[in-house]
C-alpha cells in the first residue's frame, strides 16, 4: 500500500529506473518507525522529495536554457566575424588597387620632377 502512496504522491519519478526512488524511501521510513515514523511522515518524506526532485529539473532546465542562450550568442558572434572577414577581403582588394595606383601616380610625379630638374639644370647651362 505504500508503494501505490509512493507511485501516486511521486509520480514520473516512479517510472524511471534512474529516479525510482519508492524501495529507498521505503526504506528510509521503516528505518524510522522505531522512531514513532507515522504514514502521515511518509507521505511528507514522498511530498519533501518530489519538490526537491522538481527545484533539480527547473534548475537543470534553466542551466539548459542559459546555454542555449549562450550558442545562440556565439553562433550570431561567428556569423558576424566571418561577415566582416568577407567585407575586409574586398576592402583588402580595394585598397591594394588603390596603392597600385598610388605607386604609380608617384612614380609619375617623380619621373616629372625630374624631367623638370633636368630642364632647369638645361636652362641653366644655356644661361
Amino acid at each position: 500500500s505504500k508503494s501505490i502512496i509512493a507511485k501516486a504522491q511521486l509520480g514520473e519519478m516512479t517510472e524511471c529506473k534512474r529516479t525510482n526512488l519508492t524501495p529507498l524511501l521505503l526504506h528510509i521510513h521503516e528505518s524510522q518507525i522505531k522512531n514513532a515514523a507515522s504514514p502521515r511522515h511518509f507521505v511528507m518524506l514522498l511530498q519533501t522529495c518530489k519538490s526537491m526532485y522538481e527545484a533539480a529539473i527547473q534548475t537543470s532546465g534553466g542551466q539548459s536554457t542559459h546555454l542555449q542562450k549562450g550558442l545562440q550568442k556565439l553562433e550570431e558572434v561567428s556569423k558576424t566575424v566571418a561577415k566582416l572577414q568577407e567585407e575586409a577581403s574586398k576592402k583588402q582588394v580595394v585598397l591594394e588597387e588603390k596603392q597600385k595606383l598610388a605607386a604609380e601616380a608617384l612614380q609619375r610625379i617623380t619621373a616629372a620632377m625630374s624631367r623638370s630638374a633636368e630642364r632647369r639644370q638645361e636652362v641653366e647651362t644655356l644661361e
